[in-house]
């Protein structure tokens, strides 16, 4: 009976352990978007080249590293939709950063 609760308490632990971790990582994801929403209020949209729009887009600046592969190519707003691969070469998604290019 020890043993029985004690395994069941385990799983519970690690189930809620994995959910926190994702609610974290999602809330961070959405204070990061906001940060960067907040600067693209600074930038000309209508002045960016075509190397400096996302690729999903085509609408917003690049303002997302994906880190894995390192690739800048999607903004705040279409990192969102990626499923997990980053959209130049289909590599997984480990985490994302902030790019702030000028």
């Amino acid at each position: 009976m020890k043993v029985a609760i004690f395994a069941v308490a385990s799983v519970g632990t690690i189930v809620a352990a994995r959910r926190a971790r994702a609610w974290w990582a999602k809330r961070k994801l959405a204070q990061m978007r906001e940060a960067i929403i907040k600067e693209r209020t600074n930038v000309d949209i209508e002045g960016l080249s075509d190397i400096q729009i996302c690729t999903v887009c085509l609408h917003n600046p690049r303002e997302i590293i994906i880190m894995n592969c390192g690739h800048v190519c999607v903004c705040a707003d279409c990192v969102l939709q990626l499923r997990g691969k980053c959209p130049v070469c289909r590599s997984p998604i480990v985490n994302t950063h902030p790019a702030y290019i000028v």
